[in-house]
């Protein structure tokens, strides 16, 4: 046969070998895509993934705290994380899914810097929302009570236990606003340190105020709402401080009059977010709702074996990052 060196014929041996040369190189380049893809998978999965875990982990530790004191207050640590969940949390949770959205378009386009005028007209109307949602906590011992017929007792310390939790829903629409503003620049590990910082002394905080052997810092039932409350204004803290010295500031526009105004396609998307969320996590508390109403042993019982599997199921889901 002819050689290829000699007048441009290849023979069928040379072919092959030609052949088999670019199967090799296809394959390694297959395998370096598939390598770097991997590693770009986890590098956004992992921090998503523990951020979903550790702020489940919040429930499971109230769960724990109440439960030492008795079945009443586990009860009632479960009707107010429910009514938490259905009124305050989920509406926030829906509200700031539309910079999922509109964050990532925003920071793609020729003004990156839009995107933090979109995070902050979210996070305005999540502050306008949390108005009725802190005048139905400050009321809610007696919409519990005479609107869904719970028993008195466990009405009045989940009505305590909301008021708490008025102070932190600010904290929690910025921790949500802000997380989003920074995923959306591929920004993932935000999140996990705010909760690396928030988890463990939620943690301290229960054992502490709940049922620590230090009387004059044990305040009983009341100290579980504080503790998830002091929590979430340190996950916000956290958050804004690696927004100020951390995130880089292609994506921020400062402070303006501009995130007051043209709310209309936030708010628009926002409510589709809430219909989407909300469908999940409703479905979900209407099996808490329907076991309050057999008493507060089954709504303790419930509550338990909820929080029990929650951490593993859920922790994966980014629809259910409940914080009670």
């Amino acid at each position: 046969g002819h050689s290829a060196t000699t007048d441009g014929v290849t023979s069928a041996a040379e072919d092959a070998a030609i052949r088999d040369a670019r199967t090799l190189r296809d394959d390694a380049n297959y395998k370096r895509a598939v390598a770097h893809e991997t590693r770009t998978l986890f590098s956004y999965t992992v921090p998503i993934l523990a951020t979903h875990f550790l702020e489940y982990s919040l429930m499971a530790t109230v769960v724990v705290a109440t439960g030492h004191l008795g079945e009443t207050e586990l009860a009632a640590a479960s009707l107010g994380n429910l009514t938490n969940n259905v009124v305050a949390l989920s509406v926030i949770q829906g509200l700031c899914a539309a910079l999922d959205t509109l964050c990532p378009q925003a920071y793609t386009s020729s003004n990156p810097k839009d995107t933090s005028i979109y995070a902050l007209r979210t996070f305005v109307l999540c502050s306008i929302v949390a108005i009725p949602q802190a005048l139905f906590f400050w009321n809610a011992e007696w919409i519990l009570r005479d609107g869904l017929r719970q028993d008195p007792d466990v009405a009045y310390r989940a009505g305590q236990y909301l008021r708490v939790l008025i102070l932190g829903l600010p904290a929690y629409s910025g921790f949500e606003c802000i997380r989003r503003w920074l995923q959306a620049q591929g920004l993932m590990l935000a999140p996990v340190l705010a909760l690396v910082a928030a988890a463990p002394l939620n943690v301290l905080l229960n054992w502490l105020l709940v049922w620590g052997p230090i009387d004059a810092l044990n305040l009983g039932f009341l100290g579980a709402p504080i503790a998830t409350t002091v929590s979430l204004n340190v996950m916000c803290l956290v958050m804004v401080l690696y927004a100020v010295f951390a995130a880089p500031r292609d994506a921020w526009g400062g402070l303006s009059k501009d995130c007051l105004r043209d709310l209309g396609l936030n708010l628009r998307l926002g409510i589709s977010g809430i219909g989407m969320v909300g469908s999940e996590w409703w479905s979900w508390e209407i099996v808490s709702l329907a076991s309050s109403l057999l008493g507060s042993t089954a709504l303790a019982a419930q509550s338990v074996l909820r929080a029990s599997p929650s951490l593993s199921l859920f922790s994966s889901s980014p629809s259910r990052e409940q914080i009670p």
